[in-house]
């Protein structure tokens, strides 16, 4: 009876050495076999940004000054299987936000085998750093804050322009017509800003090709130099 075990993979940040492991354990795995005159199968891909794809047997990939280093990689596919046996390992890893394509697989018809091995790369994949950030895990209240924010902001200004014919009634009504419209505003900005931390990101290859990395620096100087000052000046005329 073969056992498949499967495991998705999301919320990390993965770098060269994090793909170094995965690699070095399933070359043990392949080593071990042809020891034993088994026929293999082992090949690491690597699709890059450009176009460009990569395809190797050996650990040139991780020397220093390697594509790792040179370019922006988009997905990496690691695949090893034994022929004649029913053994077989495969890593899928993209680059991005989506949640399909991240996948770890281990087949094989012995269960010891499958536990062991899969043991082992789910505590590689429990050292990789973690993709965490306190502004995707309060997405949602942000969102909600953000809408009754802008809506308020609609209802100031309507106040500053029309102030004196209007009442609390029609105060209440401005507000209400614009905070479902202000909501939407919120939510679509927010997830904008949520994926500059992707389900899957490789922090390797050029620095200015790090394009989530860099947005998240220029996202922060921008609300250090430019939002929060101006928060500071409206603030007392909307608590007034």
């Amino acid at each position: 009876m073969v056992e498949i075990r499967e495991k998705e993979i999301g919320k990390k940040v993965f770098t060269k050495k994090d793909i170094q492991n995965f690699w070095n354990v399933i070359n043990l795995q392949n080593e071990s076999s042809k020891s034993n005159t088994k026929r293999t199968s082992f090949n690491t891909q690597i699709r890059c940004s450009d176009g460009t794809r990569y395809e190797s047997e050996i650990d040139e990939l991780f020397s220093e000054g390697s594509i790792f280093d040179l370019k922006r990689i988009t997905s990496i596919n690691i695949g090893y299987m034994v022929y004649g046996e029913d053994k077989k390992i495969e890593i899928d890893l993209t680059q991005g936000s989506g949640r399909w394509g991240n996948l770890l697989t281990v087949r094989g018809g012995d269960k010891n085998w499958v536990a062991g091995t899969f043991s082992q790369f789910e505590n590689l994949l429990n050292s990789v750093k973690p993709q965490t950030h306190w502004f995707v895990s309060w997405s949602l209240p942000l969102s909600v804050i953000g809408g009754i924010v802008f809506a308020l902001t609609v209802l100031k200004l309507t106040i500053f322009f029309f102030g004196s014919g209007l009442s609390t009634v029609d105060n209440i009504l401005i507000f209400l017509a614009f905070i479902i419209p202000s909501l939407f505003l919120s939510v679509s900005i927010i997830d904008w800003v949520k994926k500059l931390w992707p389900n899957i990101e490789f922090d390797f290859g050029p620095e200015h090709e790090k394009n989530e990395k860099n947005r998240r620096l220029r996202l922060g100087s921008f609300m250090t130099i430019v939002i929060l000052p101006l928060l500071f000046l409206i603030v007392p005329y909307f608590i007034k």
